[in-house]
Order: C-alpha cells, then structure tokens, then sequence
C-alpha cells in the first residue's frame, strides 16, 4: 500500500510570490513562440483575411488528405517526442523524471484548462459554423505547451549538435503542421490556431516557472513494510 502526503508550507513572501509572477510573464512573452504567433493571429484580422484562408484551406486542402485524422497523429507524436526527451535524460533518477512529468503535465493542463474557459466566452463559430467553440485551438494549444516543455528537455540533454537541430525542427514541424490541419479540416481560423499557439506556450512556460521551480517543490519516498510513503513539500 502506498501512502500519500502532502505538505504546503508558506514562507514565500507574497512580495516575492508576485515580482516572480510578473517577471516569469514578461520573459515568456518575449519568447519569439509567443508574439510571433500573436501578431500573426492580429494580422488575420485584417481586411477579413482570416475567414477568406479558413474557406480556402477546407474546400481545397493542400497537405492532408485526411486533415481531421493528422492533426489528431501529430499532436500525438509531438506528446511522444516530448516523451522521448524526458526519458533521454540519463542523468535524472527515474523519481525525478517521473516528479518533472507531473510538473509538466499540471502547466500543460493549466493552459488547456484556460483554452476550453476562453472558447466559453469568445464563441465564435467554427469556419464549418457547427458549433461556437472555434476560438483558440485546444489542438494548437497542446502544441504550444508540448513544444516548451520539448525545448526544456532537450536543454537539459547532452546530445550532439546536429541531433538538437533536428529534435528542435521536429518539434516546430510537428506543432505547425499540426495546427494547419485543424485549419485544412474546417476546425478553425488561422488566428484561433496561432493564438491558441501562443497561448499554449505562454501559460505552460509561465505555470511551469512560478509553481514548479526546482527548489520550491521536493518529493520523497520512504519504504515501509506494507508498501511505501510518498511525500510532498511544496513552499509558496
């Protein structure tokens, strides 16, 4: 049997808590994976370039034959190539590793709860008009937070300098590849897929840094004789 405890301590000042909040905003936004997207997504806007690219792309599809089907297989392999560059780590215990993916996996979380809150108040219709959850992608979203948490990995990862570029032009194809599917499939506009990017990778990159640093969280595991004692410290 194993047995569970958590431990909340706050010693953090809240002074401390909101200077590394606003700092941990200012530098994700600055990453090029999150204004790039952004103008992007405010440039579609104009002269109503978003919907005329939306109706294009579904009526005549360039990529994918079967679009629906391949934005659902790339985002599944780029969830695998984040797998794979966890696991690479030689250097982390297998504890650690298993500690770094529940951390991700709460950011990643995080912004896909924020996703399906933003489609709840934006409705807008989807470029088919079946339904008013079209703004942002949930798909581009995921993509988003899966490609920060691959570029942190493969940070950590000491691997040859050709294996980092293509691990990282993998981790991009497959992120743009498979937004452009959700817009080859009638799913969404450009500006949903691009926003929905960005939005992605800003709240898991930002999620992942206040909440979760290294020195903030501890886990442990202590055998009993029944089974074992998992504990966790976390300090706000």
């Amino acid at each position: 049997m194993i047995i569970g405890t958590v431990l909340v301590s706050g010693c953090a000042s809240q002074t401390g808590m909101w200077d590394r909040m606003r700092t941990s905003a200012v530098d994700a936004v600055k990453d090029p994976n999150v204004w790039v997207p952004l103008t992007g997504a405010a440039l579609m806007m104009v002269d109503n370039v978003d919907n005329r690219i939306a109706r294009d792309a579904a009526r005549n599809t360039k990529l994918f034959s079967d679009p629906q089907g391949s934005s659902n297989d790339l985002a599944d392999a780029s969830a695998v190539l984040y797998l794979v560059t966890l696991i690479g780590d030689r250097d982390a215990s297998l504890s650690a590793k298993a500690t770094r993916a529940g951390k991700d996996f709460v950011s990643l979380g995080s912004a896909l709860a924020l996703t399906e809150g933003l489609k709840d108040v934006t409705d807008r219709r989807r470029p088919q008009d079946n339904n008013t959850e079209s703004f942002p992608s949930g798909h581009a979203t995921r993509l988003g937070g899966l490609t920060y948490l691959t570029r942190r990995n493969l940070d950590d990862l000491d691997l040859a300098p050709g294996v980092q570029v293509g691990a990282r032009v993998a981790a991009y194809g497959l992120a743009a590849t498979g937004a452009w599917a959700r817009v080859e499939a009638g799913k969404h506009h450009p500006s949903d897929v691009l926003f929905g990017y960005a939005l992605g990778h800003f709240t898991t990159e930002w999620v992942r840094r206040v909440f979760f640093r290294s020195d903030r969280l501890a886990v442990t595991y202590r055998p009993l004789e029944a089974g074992g004692a998992i504990s966790v410290a976390m300090q706000f």
